[in-house]
């Protein structure tokens, strides 16, 4: 429990920060939204004297980034796809295999990491910049109440709801969620990753089922 003046500074840095880094950011949002549009295959409104013309883009900058994307794409998740683990140590040639397998499975099955690192991928093409929240996740589901629960709640596998059932861990570890540019807010800084700018805001839209 921090003390008022604490928290009334603490609001105040940060409201500083956001102010200082608004006019950067809508500078970059408006550029990445026009590079945005132009993926899309979107025009502008005609014209005057050209409302009958034709307006139909001839979509190089979709060719373009569905190219690279498929390419990159295809080296990362192509054919026999999996993760190898190198050991560093005497002990770990053993069980390298074993790790490399549960690995694999974690990340492509488990966490299902492609759909949304496909989107991550598809933004860096995009706009040059692509940032991601990985964030700690438990997925949970309620199961009924059988004859055959019983055994598992005194193993510990499964947790009592108050009669209303029992609520297995369906999932839970590191989740990968990739963020709209709009979401974060950065100084104008030259850096080579988020960690080394001197203070990252991000838009978190809370809703009433959060």
């Amino acid at each position: 429990k921090w003390p008022q003046a604490e928290l009334d500074r603490i609001g105040n840095r940060v409201q500083t920060d956001y102010r200082a880094a608004l006019a950067d950011h809508n500078r970059r949002m408006n550029r990445w939204r026009t590079y945005y549009r132009r993926w899309r295959g979107m025009v502008d409104v005609p014209a005057q004297g050209e409302e009958t013309a034709s307006n139909l883009p001839v979509p190089y900058v979709r060719w373009n980034v569905m190219t690279k994307w498929a390419k990159e794409m295809d080296s990362l998740f192509g054919d026999d796809a999996e993760i190898v683990a190198v050991p560093v140590g005497p002990s770990n040639y053993r069980r390298d295999k074993k790790i490399s397998k549960y690995m694999s499975w974690r990340v492509f099955n488990s966490m299902k990491l492609i759909k949304p690192f496909c989107e991550f991928v598809n933004r860096k093409i995009l706009f040059g910049r692509s940032i991601a929240y990985s964030p700690w996740k438990k997925d949970t589901f309620i199961v009924p109440s059988t004859g055959d629960t019983e055994d598992a709640v005194k193993r510990g596998y499964l947790e009592d709801q108050g009669g209303e059932g029992f609520k297995v861990v369906d999932y839970e570890g590191p989740d990968f969620d990739p963020l709209w540019p709009d979401d974060v807010i950065v100084p104008a800084e030259e850096v080579r990753t988020i960690h080394d700018f001197s203070f990252v805001i991000r838009r978190y839209r809370v809703t009433p089922e959060i």
